[in-house]
Formats: structure tokens, sequence, C-alpha cells
């Protein structure tokens, strides 16, 4: 299959919310801002869009004059009618000044989130005699290592200012840390 009949399968899959229709206005808004369903693009009948979205009619008409409204999709009656997504899209909304102001904020505090399925501060912790409080599985050793030089590598982003010309201190840090492993 095609991208684009991956992604056409993806946008108009079936819709499982409890509210179909903030899900349905989501999701078409979200392909078009995406480029998913570009500029020109005729969608397909209400019928087989409500049939491939699982949804009721009248949920697709409320989506779609959402839509309709926002400027992101027009209609157009006729043999060759139906509808269609805007070119040009129109503009996105401005921030507002206490919206830019938070995320200045924010972003002046050097903001970082880490994601990972392992616990990092697990693998890191020792008791007061310097013995692992934790095995770590399924790596073990080389799984805390890694652990260990992932928080190493967190701590200088979070603390320097010039993250890559600090870099040339990793090393030493590893060498010199507390406990060897």
């Amino acid at each position: 299959m095609t991208e684009a009949v991956l992604s056409a399968e993806t946008v108009f899959a079936p819709v499982r919310s409890q509210t179909a229709f903030e899900e349905t206005v989501e999701r078409l808004g979200t392909a078009i801002k995406l480029g998913l369903l570009p500029p020109g693009t005729r969608l397909p009948a209400e019928r087989e869009l409500c049939r491939r979205m699982g949804i009721a009619r009248s949920t697709l008409r409320q989506a779609l004059t959402a839509l309709t409204q926002s400027g992101h999709v027009f209609a157009t009656r006729g043999r060759r009618g139906g509808t269609f997504v805007s070119d040009p899209q129109p503009p996105a909304a401005p921030a507002s000044p206490d919206m830019l102001a938070r995320w200045r904020e924010t972003c002046d505090r050097r903001l970082a989130v880490v994601y990972t399925q392992n616990d990092l501060g697990g693998a890191w912790a020792r008791d007061g005699f310097g013995r692992w409080e934790h095995e770590v599985v399924p790596g073990g050793d080389d799984q805390r290592e890694e652990a260990f030089r992932l928080g190493v590598n967190l701590v200088m982003y979070a603390l320097c200012l010039d993250y890559k010309t600090e870099q040339a201190h990793i090393d030493y840090i590893l060498r010199t840390r507390r406990f060897a492993r």
C-alpha cells in the first residue's frame, strides 16, 4: 500500500470516542494541517465517510460545519460538488501575550522531558555500603551503565550553557565517579 492510502485509512478509520463530533473534527483538522489532506482534496462522500469512520451522518455534518466555519474546508453543490480542503488554509490564531509570557518562562528554564520504559533512578540506586539496591532486568550491568551515562548527559544538558563544548568533561566524570562499576 502507498503512504497516501495508509494515511487516508488512518484518517478515515472508525471513530472510537465518547465525543464522536470532537474526535471527528480533531482527526480531519489534524489531517488537513499535517498535509495528509492537501488543499483542493475532495473528501469522500458523506455516506462513505460515515461508513468508514463509523459515525452518524448528523455527527459528520456537524463536524464538517465546524471545519467550514473555521475555513479548513468548503462545500459546493452540483454534479462536481462535494466537500473540499480549502486553499489557502486559514492562518493560525496569534498567541496571546499571556501565552507567550508563559512559554518564554518555561523555555528560559531549560525544560526537558524524558520518557523511558526503564526505571533510571532504580538503576542508579546504591545502599549506604555502595551496593546496588536493585537488579537491572533484562540488560544487567550493560543496561545499568547506559542508564548512568544517560543520567550524566541529562545533567550536563540541564546545567551547561553550551552542551557540545562541555561534553569534553563527560569522560572525566565517568572515570572519577564515586563507586566503580
